[in-house]
């Protein structure tokens, strides 16, 4: 395979172009004998499987305004938007620590893992209004602990991070985005107003975070 070909699928840090950016996620070197995209493909299939049990089960039984489409939204953001922004912080950190390029679609199964971390949000606020009647003493222990562990798969990046040497800007940048997909979903069911308010500000965040690596 010639360097130009390859350059079109892997992102570098000193050369890359717009095909690569996109491209990058979606493929894996398998100099590990595949034990990598093994592992990512195993995650996605449990992830999606548990986001398709709590959509289908709880959320759309449960909320009035919720809708299929509310899920279809950030799977489309996910698999066609979101990786521009994912390798345009990941190009960032790497041109920082001194990398030579990346790849894979770690970043984007990050992002279903912030979307499930948001669906179970949900459940936790409709369990959180029946403990008001029965014990409001407890809400102030479940708030605290249940906004720690928003921050639990993060540091999870983190130690897997030290460990390998994985993309921890990315699979962060795909997480944040996750959850707030899901919130900014949820946002959009309450007002039209809300829709053009939160499309602007996904668009400008996913601009800025696909583009800022050009002034590194």
């Amino acid at each position: 395979m010639s360097e130009p070909t390859l350059f079109s699928f892997y992102a570098n840090t000193t050369n890359p172009s717009i095909s690569s950016l996109y491209l990058t996620n979606y493929v894996h070197k398998l100099s590990d004998g595949g034990s990598h995209l093994f592992q990512n493909v195993a995650v996605y299939l449990i992830i999606i499987i548990l986001i398709f049990l709590s959509e289908t089960f709880f959320l759309l039984p449960n909320e009035s305004g919720r809708s299929e489409k509310d899920f279809y939204y950030p799977l489309l953001l996910f698999f066609f938007i979101l990786p521009f922004s994912i390798s345009g912080i990941s190009l960032i950190i790497f041109r920082i620590i001194g990398g030579t390029g990346f790849n894979g679609i770690s970043g984007i199964v990050a992002a279903f893992i912030g979307y499930f971390w948001f669906i179970l949000y949900n459940v936790y606020f409709s369990i959180r209004e029946d403990v008001i009647l029965k014990n409001p003493q407890m809400i102030r222990k479940m708030d605290v602990f249940f906004i720690g562990c928003f921050f639990i798969p993060i540091l999870i990046f983190v130690y897997i991070n030290l460990l390998s040497y994985d993309n921890l800007g990315g699979h962060t940048a795909g997480y944040v985005f996750g959850f707030f997909s899901g919130y900014g979903t949820y946002l959009t069911r309450k007002k039209k107003e809300d829709k053009i308010i939160i499309a602007l500000i996904f668009a400008i965040i996913i601009w800025i975070t696909s583009t800022f690596w050009i002034f590194f």
